[in-house]
């Protein structure tokens, strides 16, 4: 199924606020399955109010968190 979307349409649907919805089986993990993560939450973080008093690092650190965790998910 994502073989036929283009990196421009997954950009385009994220930054309209529409997801993807369907049953993936936490088997191998693809290219273009970990590009609609870490373009999903790109869009997450620049809707994210940051204070001038926010630690950057910490909030990289809990994105990047979750990118791993995303990818403790599948089998290898």
């Amino acid at each position: 199924m994502f073989d036929a979307i283009s990196n421009n349409t997954l950009y385009s649907a994220l930054n309209n606020g529409a997801e993807f919805f369907y049953c993936m089986p936490r088997g191998q993990l693809t290219k273009d399955q970990m590009k609609y993560y870490i373009l999903k939450l790109k869009q997450e973080l620049y809707n994210e109010k940051i204070s001038y008093t926010s630690d950057p690092k910490a909030l990289a650190d809990q994105y990047l968190n979750k990118v791993l965790d995303n990818i403790n998910q599948y089998s290898y």
